[in-house]
């Protein structure tokens, strides 16, 4: 009797060597899973004007990101099995239609981070792209997988095996929301992978980490220079022609308390519009209309530029890279005469203008 237990107990280990002939893995370097961890370099920095779909920083960024600690499985197939690889979201789906990202798609592919307003689509390259024989091919043949996809392999790998130990990715950050000002440390494991051969399951754990300024400033009490801006008196003998101006009569606007990107990347514009009866006047650049409260007729004010030139009204115009802690923007305004010497009158003049900052 204990001669033919033995017997049956050998048979049983064949039978079972036997049934996954074609399928041989095991772990030959480093303990499961795989902690694949892709760190961004450098700021990526967010315009204030940066809508949901806009990347931030450089689209589909690649690295080779191998394990840490050191981890490798190496796995034969004898062409018999059909192996199946899951790339599974550990992170939720950004649930909204977004436009296409960086020209490639987004819907159903944006992972939202630990930060609100910051998603993340990740794309894998070799070995998951089907690009070459022994490589997995991501179902429906696309040669562009994105986070969640599912990809199959079927091929002999006697000579050699297939080894993973990191792959090939692609990284694009993207704006989902609005985003707190300041700066944001991304640190969330998106996803995992599972491989379908036999004793494997769960190999490896994929985390993203980077960093992001959602670039700001302040505007303190009343920010402008001087408010109002004083033009003078002058009389209505200095007014000749069209086209006449009076001297030019500096003012700033300062930006408090800015955060910005270190590389002097992000920029300030303004677009200016008219207020309390004050509007452009068609034909001549930076020139606007005195409020309908003024008594002066035939002319007008005109806004410059730090470099003296008209400073177009209703239209957002860009004008210097903000610094951190203040910065200041300088402008300039002064009379225009916009009609024949005989239509001035003398009295009361008043302008007024609302403008809107932005960072772009």
């Amino acid at each position: 009797m204990k001669h033919f237990k033995y017997i049956a107990l050998v048979v049983a280990m064949v039978a079972s060597g036997q049934a996954h002939a074609g399928d041989v893995c095991n772990w030959s370097a480093g303990t499961p899973p795989l902690h694949i961890t892709r760190v961004l370099a450098g700021v990526m920095h967010v315009p204030g004007g940066a809508k949901p779909g806009d990347v931030i920083g450089t689209p589909n960024t690649r690295e080779f990101t191998q394990s840490f600690p050191a981890s490798e499985f190496l796995c034969f197939n004898d062409g018999t099995v059909l192996w199946r690889f899951d790339m599974n979201p550990t992170a939720p789906i950004f649930p909204d239609p977004l436009p296409p990202v960086g020209g490639m798609p987004s819907n159903g592919h944006i992972l939202k981070t630990n930060i609100d307003g910051i998603g993340a689509r990740i794309m894998l390259d070799i070995p998951f792209n089907g690009s070459a024989n022994g490589y997995f091919m991501p179902e429906g043949g696309a040669h562009n997988p994105f986070i969640p996809f599912r990809s199959t392999q079927q091929a002999n790998t006697d000579v050699g095996g297939f080894r993973l130990r990191g792959f090939s990715n692609r990284v694009t950050l993207v704006k989902t929301g609005d985003i707190a000002p300041g700066i944001h440390y991304v640190d969330s494991e998106l996803f995992t992978g599972h491989f379908s051969p036999v004793g494997m399951g769960l190999v490896l754990r994929y985390r993203l980490q980077a960093t992001v300024l959602q670039t700001q400033c302040s505007l303190i009490g009343d920010p402008v220079s001087a408010d109002p801006v004083e033009l003078g008196d002058w009389d209505k003998a200095d007014f000749q022609a069209i086209g006449t101006t009076t001297a030019t009569i500096p003012f700033a606007i300062t930006l408090s308390n800015c955060q910005t990107d270190a590389g002097g990347q992000t920029r300030a514009t303004i677009e200016l519009d008219g207020a309390e009866g004050s509007t452009p006047v068609l034909g001549l650049d930076g020139v606007f209309s005195l409020t309908s409260d003024s008594d002066v007729e035939g002319i007008g004010i005109q806004i410059l530029k730090d470099d003296h030139s008209p400073l177009p009204l209703q239209k957002e115009v860009d004008l210097k890279a903000i610094q951190d802690g203040s910065t200041v923007l300088n402008f300039g305004a002064r009379f225009y005469q916009t009609d024949s010497a005989s239509a001035v009158r003398p009295g009361k003049a008043k302008g007024a203008l609302n403008f809107t900052i932005r960072y772009r």
